[in-house]
């Protein structure tokens, strides 16, 4: 299964193959934490989504989602990975 990635941080990639037909949001943010790629999305400490980051799938931000992390992705989802960008003064 295909999944197609957008982010505003360089992943050198746009779209990841995932195996079987089971996979969920979070293999595909274990998948991204590899070697090759090294982006850690989830804190260790709290099992959740870095406040740094936003994460979306077809346009639903994932703690909308009724599986969090666990949402089940399908052929062509699309995710989006964006770094909260902060300012200051």
């Amino acid at each position: 299964m295909k999944v197609r990635l957008s982010s505003n941080i360089p992943l050198g990639r746009d779209e990841v193959e995932m195996s079987g037909p089971e996979a969920t949001l979070r293999d595909l943010v274990e998948k991204l934490a590899e070697p090759g790629i090294g982006l850690r999305l989830v804190d260790a400490q709290t099992g959740k989504v870095g406040q740094m980051f936003a994460l979306s799938v077809n346009r639903r931000q994932y703690d909308s989602l009724p599986g969090g992390l666990d949402t089940k992705l399908k052929d062509n989802d699309s995710v989006e990975i964006a770094l909260a960008m902060f300012a200051g003064g």
